[in-house]
């Protein structure tokens, strides 16, 4: 009965066929659930920039953008009337800079109606909720974002653990946190483009965001209704579904921006619950979705899915967004009152994880009632109210330890063994006993290639069994093997010939750390065991420098003013400074062949020079005066000294003391030994070479 209704709702999405809101096959089964007239899509570098080529691309098309994804480069744009998706798909990937178009899909949420059995939370006592409440009940300065059909946030046993925006005035109609939202008080409606989550006031699925979030967080020892996991937690009503359970593409990657946006803001979001999947045909895969979650995960969001209610194997049949291979993701089956699994919930012993209580759920409905409902739509967020109560105990918890602890932690049943990947049931008390701290190290940072380049692999090292991504960040680089992995492992990776030898660089992000590898010609003199190796191919990748010879770079020699001038200018992105036709400095003619560079240093006031008007571009730069020429060229023209200095031989009276001191307190420098930074000693290339790359970022 529950996977006929599973199935009732892809007749809904059918049924939009008719309104040519999605493509049918010709036997009348959907193949592909989307919305008509609208692409989202992915362009290189920035397309927010107002000369961008995507906006000529766009007028080509005739396209028209709805809304931009800043955080993950997508664009959500309406088609021409009377173009067809299909036709707007081939248009754009004839384009050039287009790196991704896709498709607008719909999203449905995954509740299963059934009349009430319940008259009590027997999926909290499952969990051991009761005995996790002894050490903890919650910390409200957690939150929580249910990306759902919206929350009523006016409900008798929510409206306390209800987040609300520090930074907006309600109801003033002003953005006043410069947020891009008006009034997301208690957090936005991303399917109607407000900012208000409130449930419809229509629709069969209108209360399934409600229900969600009590079982998260309905307030706790209040003599009122139901309870939560968590007593006392923040829940952000993300409203990313109508009231008839329809979500977009565009919605929910909306969704996600606006949780990552805020927790960048300083929101302390730890948590997702999203209790939704589709879109119905397997074999679609929704990249701007995947990249927006990624996103979360990413800024330190654990994500926790429903795994679908088809009764499904989601290792042969993947049901997104449950199945996307990202290790922020906890995709969860439903089980019942016996812990069996539930007769409508899809399972994957390697692409679920966990399983909760889903069947008969009482929680919180819609005008301060309450009802029960089954689903994996009701698992999900037994496990997410449990990630929450986890992170509000010990704050330090990262992504990768959250999971491993709820995993790691389970009730192991025969019942769920070759059926999650966890081979078990959520056990709240345990995890809280079994929290790990996920470390991860690699055996090597970096690996240099010749121009004609190859393949090699890097090793992980990871204590707690967690889990862990590969990316990689420059296109002559392909992860074969390893972009997903879990416990200690190995990344395989490859690197594409570079035809004209030009030095480059590219970095794997392997488990949060960064593997840099170079390809091309190197410096004899700088060998790959150099202490400052990676950081001068670099430099040199990155156009900075040619060395100071044909094949040399002098790493040990002293650092001039003039050469330091033009590292500085190109770090910062000027390979080709103007020309003045006046010398600024008298000891700087127009012939010097770093004559621009150092005129550029001084517009942009990094420098004015060595006294009496000259520059003295000969003299080798000091330690002191280079985090003066660095501070500066990042933007700080007077740093805040802090009150004790940090360095023996730099004290408060020292004039660069302020320099020193933030170029310390940036990581950019530990000094140069023994407590001390060494400030009338001259730097040295290689020297010069770290300070700017990890300044620059390079």
């Amino acid at each position: 009965m529950n996977q006929v209704k599973y199935w009732l709702g892809l007749v809904v999405v059918g049924m939009l066929l008719v309104t040519g809101t999605a493509h049918q096959q010709s036997g009348g089964a959907p193949q592909v659930s989307y919305v008509g007239g609208e692409l989202l899509v992915k362009f290189k570098g920035d397309a927010s920039s107002p000369s961008h080529p995507a906006r000529a691309a766009h007028g080509q098309v005739g396209a028209a953008i709805v809304r931009e994804f800043p955080f993950t480069g997508w664009q959500h744009v309406r088609l021409p009337d009377g173009m067809s998706v299909s036709e707007g798909l081939d248009r754009y990937r004839q384009m050039p800079g287009v790196l991704a178009v896709q498709p607008n899909y719909l999203y449905r949420t995954l509740a299963t109606p059934n009349d009430p059995r319940f008259g009590d939370l027997y999926g909290m006592s499952k969990i051991q909720a009761p005995a996790a409440w002894d050490t903890t009940t919650g910390n409200s300065n957690v939150v929580v974002a249910v990306i759902d059909t919206g929350v009523d946030y006016t409900h008798e046993d929510l409206s306390a653990n209800m987040w609300r925006n520090p930074g907006e005035i309600p109801g003033n109609g002003i953005d006043d946190d410069g947020n891009g939202y008006v009034d997301d008080v208690y957090g936005v409606d991303t399917i109607n483009h407000d900012s208000d989550p409130q449930v419809d006031s229509t629709g069969g699925y209108r209360d399934h965001g409600t229900h969600v979030a009590g079982t998260i967080g309905a307030v706790g020892n209040n003599a009122v209704g139901v309870v939560g996991v968590n007593w006392a937690v923040k829940i952000m009503a993300i409203k990313s579904h109508g009231g008839d359970g329809n979500g977009t593409s565009a919605s929910v990657t909306e969704a996600f921006q606006y949780v990552a946006m805020m927790k960048s803001r300083g929101v302390n979001v730890r948590v997702t619950s999203n209790s939704w999947g589709g879109p119905p045909e397997a074999a679609q895969y929704d990249q701007a979705l995947k990249d927006a979650i990624d996103a979360a995960g990413n800024a330190g969001i654990l994500n926790v899915f429903a795994a679908g209610n088809s009764a499904s194997n989601n290792d042969a049949v993947p049901f997104y967004p449950a199945s996307y291979d990202s290790p922020s993701i906890v995709a969860v089956a439903a089980s019942d009152a016996n812990d069996n699994r539930a007769s409508f919930s899809s399972f994957g012993p390697m692409t679920v994880d966990i399983a909760a209580p889903g069947v008969g759920i009482l929680s919180t409905t819609l005008g301060s009632t309450y009802g029960t409902k089954s689903g994996t739509s009701m698992a999900t967020p037994h496990v997410s109210g449990a990630a929450a109560l986890l992170a509000g105990f010990d704050g330090s918890q990262s992504v990768a330890s959250l999971k491993a602890a709820l995993l790691g932690s389970v009730d192991v049943l025969p019942q769920w063994t070759d059926v999650v990947a966890s081979g078990g049931r959520l056990n709240l008390a345990r995890a809280l006993q079994n929290l790990k701290n996920c470390t991860f190290s690699l055996a090597s940072l970096s690996q240099s290639f010749a121009a004609d380049g190859g393949g090699s692999s890097v090793n992980v090292s990871v204590t707690g069994g967690c889990d862990w991504p590969a990316i990689r960040n420059a296109g002559f680089l392909t992860i074969n093997s390893g972009s997903m992995g879990s416990g200690n492992g190995a990344v395989d990776y490859s690197v594409a010939a570079n035809s004209n030898n030009t030095p480059r660089a590219g970095t794997l992000t392997i488990a949060g750390r960064t593997f840099t590898v170079l390809e091309g010609a190197q410096f004899a003199d700088v060998p790959a065991d150099h202490m400052f190796y990676t950081f001068i191919g670099k430099l040199s990748a990155r156009g900075v420098t040619g060395g100071c010879s044909s094949d040399s770079f002098c790493p040990d020699s002293a650092v001039t003013r003039e050469q330091m001038a033009a590292f500085i200018i190109k770090a910062l992105g000027d390979f080709n400074p103007p020309k003045p036709s006046q010398p600024r400095f008298a000891d700087v003619p127009q012939s010097s062949l770093f004559y621009n560079f150092i005129d550029e240093l001084a517009a942009r006031h990094i420098t004015s020079g060595c006294g009496g008007g000259n520059f003295c571009p000969d003299s080798p730069v000091t330690r002191g005066q280079m985090a003066v020429f660095i501070i500066k060229a990042l933007g700080d023209f007077n740093p805040t000294p802090p009150p004790a200095p940090h360095f023996g031989d730099v004290p408060t009276s020292h004039s660069f003391y302020p320099f020193i001191e933030k170029l310390a307190a940036l990581g950019i420098t530990r000094g140069c030994g023994n407590g001390n930074f060494c400030p009338e000693s001259p730097v040295t290339r290689g020297q010069a070479a770290v300070f700017l790359v990890r300044a620059f970022n390079l």
